[in-house]
């Protein structure tokens, strides 16, 4: 397997990591800035990894972008603006935007994955399965699921995006270095429903279920890696001693 990628140092640095910062947005709402910018890193890390992969062609393992793409979601879950301190808000703004784009960018790297690129990579020896809370052939239904699925997140982040540019871009501009030197009038139009169902979405305001469902997509996706890992029968990712384990280990 890939060591560099899901090494029992990373993993483990990384389940602490999801569990620290959920419990910072939920528990202790002054400090999830900074867990928040750990996160991001982490995530930043992982997709640059998961495109660095990408680029190997045929020597890349179908098994090894999948993985990464649950780890991303792992850490999407352990997130929400709710839970940021009134305090910390001017300070968490641009975070949420790279947040945003990382998953932007990952949906549309599932599209391609599932659609077209998973054909140019390689399966494991023993099979390569996917999880489903069974094992489930990555190239079968598992395969044709994950297409539809992953369009319909591209098409939310897209729709998502043009609405927050249209509704928060005059904002975003007025805050930034150059918009003080140019006011811009705001909107007064009134809102249809579909317009105020997207800033319900858009506004932080989570239902009081939001909690148990992020820590249900927390445990799931750690269940799901390990499952993946073992179901795969992948070896030589238990190391934990080398450099490239213990720092994630460590930050973790």
């Amino acid at each position: 397997g890939n060591q560099d990628v899901y090494g029992l140092g990373i993993r483990v640095g990384l389940y602490a990591q999801w569990l620290s910062t959920f419990l910072s947005n939920w528990l202790h709402q002054r400090k999830v800035t900074k867990m928040r910018d750990v996160n991001t890193c982490f995530q930043l890390a992982m997709l640059t990894a998961l495109l660095s992969i990408s680029n190997q062609g045929a020597a890349t393992h179908a098994i090894d972008p999948y993985i990464i793409i649950i780890q991303i979601i792992g850490s999407a879950s352990t997130i929400t603006n709710h839970a940021t301190h009134k305090s910390q808000w001017n300070k968490t703004t641009w975070g949420g935007v790279i947040r945003f784009f990382i998953y932007f960018a990952v949906a549309g790297y599932a599209t391609w994955f599932w659609w077209i690129g998973i054909d140019d990579m390689e399966p494991t020896p023993c099979g390569t399965k996917g999880f489903a809370f069974v094992g489930a052939d990555l190239w079968d239904w598992f395969r044709t699921a994950n297409k539809y699925i992953s369009i319909v997140f591209t098409v939310v982040f897209t729709v998502l995006f043009g609405y927050t540019v249209w509704n928060f871009g005059p904002e975003f501009w007025r805050r930034a270095p150059l918009g003080k030197y140019k006011k811009l009038p705001a909107k007064e139009e009134p809102k249809s429903e579909i317009e105020q169902g997207l800033q319900e979405i858009t506004s932080g305001k989570m239902p009081k279920w939001t909690p148990a469902l992020c820590i249900i997509v927390l445990i799931v996706s750690a269940i799901a890696i390990e499952c993946v890992i073992i179901w795969n029968q992948v070896r030589d990712v238990s190391d934990i001693f080398s450099t490239g384990q213990l720092i994630p280990l460590v930050v973790g």
